[in-house]
């Protein structure tokens, strides 16, 4: 009863829990183990519509989806003629995404213009990741794993 412990989990799921107690007048030992379930979210995906490459702040500056929970990941970028322009699979210890699209291919920066996007993710609880819906209205319509980036200049 005196000390208060917490602890944070990455994800959900079922997580042993083990309390160890110590009597000090007869150094007797005793030790319990209980099961948390951490129920919750498995994690979200949302992917931006737009991005301005010559920004100065760079939460504008690259196109790159703001994440949490991914197991795996992978964003590509094409042009208007399906060339590849840009790919990461890049995830952090938190499963965000690490990389975005400067808006370059090969250096060379890409003039204003609408981009395809397409992205296959799965959370760290193996639910696969839907897609998007922009329009909140569209709440219960299928959502999109695909979509157009437009990049400003």
């Amino acid at each position: 009863t005196r000390d208060v412990v917490s602890h944070l989990y990455n994800d959900t799921g079922n997580y042993e829990v083990r309390l160890t107690v110590l009597d000090t007048t007869t150094s007797c030992v005793d030790t319990v183990i209980k099961y948390a379930r951490i129920v919750g979210n498995p994690g979200y995906l949302y992917v931006p519509n737009a991005f301005y490459a010559n920004s100065t702040q760079l939460n504008f500056k690259y196109f790159k989806p703001l994440g949490k929970g991914l197991a795996e990941y992978e964003l590509l970028i094409f042009d208007s003629w399906g060339k590849l322009l840009f790919r990461t699979t890049k995830l952090d210890y938190a499963g965000s995404p690490v990389d975005g699209w400067d808006g370059t291919y090969k250096g060379a920066p890409m003039p204003q213009d609408a981009y395809a996007w397409k992205i296959k993710a799965r959370f760290r609880n193996g639910k696969i990741w839907e897609g998007m819906n922009y329009d909140q209205s569209q709440q219960g319509q299928p959502a999109h794993s695909f979509g157009t980036i437009t990049l400003f200049r």
